[in-house]
C-alpha cells in the first residue's frame, strides 16, 4: 500500500518532516470554533437578529448603572404607581422601580450564565 502525501517524507530517519501550514497565523482551536460558529450565525438573518438583540441585552446589562435611573433596592416611591416620566415601568408593591429592577437583573442574570459550573 503506498501513501500519497504532498509533503515529502523526510531525508534522514528520526528527522520530522515540514509541514506546511499555508498561512502564517495560528489560531487556537477553541477561538478558531468560536469565529466559524458566529461566521454561521451571522450569514443566517433570523440568528442574526437574535445576536444582535442578546448584543444588546448584554451591553445594558454591563452599563446597568449608567442606564438605571433609580437604585433597585429603594423603596422611596409609593406602590403601585402606574408608568410615569419618573418611573418609566411603574413601581411594585414595595415602592421599587420597576424598570431598574429588569435592568439590574439582568447584569446578574448573565453573570450566573457565565459562570462555570459542574
Amino acid at each position: 500500500m503506498t501513501i500519497i502525501t504532498a509533503v515529502p517524507p523526510p531525508q534522514a530517519p528520526g528527522d520530522a518532516a515540514l509541514i506546511p501550514l499555508g498561512s502564517s497565523r495560528i489560531v487556537p482551536g477553541p477561538l478558531r470554533f468560536l469565529g466559524r460558529a458566529l461566521r454561521t450565525l451571522w450569514s443566517n438573518g433570523k440568528a442574526r437578529i437574535g445576536l444582535v438583540v442578546l448584543g444588546l441585552i448584554i451591553l445594558v446589562a454591563i452599563f446597568a448603572p449608567l442606564i438605571a435611573p433609580h437604585s433597585p433596592t429603594a423603596t422611596t416611591f409609593t406602590p403601585y404607581l402606574d408608568p410615569s416620566g419618573d418611573n418609566w415601568f411603574g413601581t411594585t408593591g414595595n415602592g421599587q422601580d420597576v424598570f431598574s429592577q429588569m435592568v439590574y437583573g439582568g447584569l446578574g442574570c448573565h453573570c450566573w450564565s457565565a459562570s462555570p459550573r459542574a
